[in-house]
C-alpha cells in the first residue's frame, strides 16, 4: 500500500502532511499533493464531499494540473462549517491510484 501524506493550512495554501485538517469559514485552499516514486502521473480527476453528499459542482473551481511528481488540485471555496473530505483520483505509470483528505471547517463564534 503507498504511503499517504496529508497537510497543515497556512494562508491559503495547502501542504498534505497528515489528516483530518481543521480549517476556518472563507479559507480558499488549493492542494498541492507531491506523490514518492519514480513514474508518470497523468489524467488527475478530483471530488469533494460534506458528509456524503457530493459538493463539487459547488465548492470546487479551477483545474487541476501535474507537474513531475505533484498534483495541483482545483481550488476550494466557500466553505461552510462541518466535515469534509476530498479524493485525488490518478494514474501513475498507468495503474489508477487515489489519494484523500478529511478536514472539519469549524463554527465561527464556537466557543
Amino acid at each position: 500500500m503507498p504511503k499517504r501524506d496529508f497537510g497543515q493550512v497556512a494562508t491559503n495554501s495547502l501542504e498534505i502532511l497528515e489528516s483530518p485538517l481543521t480549517l476556518l469559514p472563507g479559507v480558499e485552499p488549493v492542494f498541492s499533493v507531491t506523490i514518492a516514486g519514480s513514474g508518470t502521473l497523468a489524467s488527475p480527476t478530483m471530488k469533494l464531499y460534506k458528509g456524503t453528499k457530493d459538493m463539487s459542482a459547488t465548492n470546487l473551481t479551477g483545474s487541476m494540473s501535474v507537474s513531475g511528481r505533484t498534483i495541483v488540485c482545483k481550488k476550494i471555496n466557500a466553505l461552510t462549517a462541518g466535515e469534509w473530505a476530498f479524493y485525488i483520483y490518478y494514474t501513475d505509470d498507468g495503474q489508477t491510484t487515489e489519494r484523500f483528505c478529511r478536514f472539519s471547517v469549524a463554527k465561527e463564534g464556537a466557543s
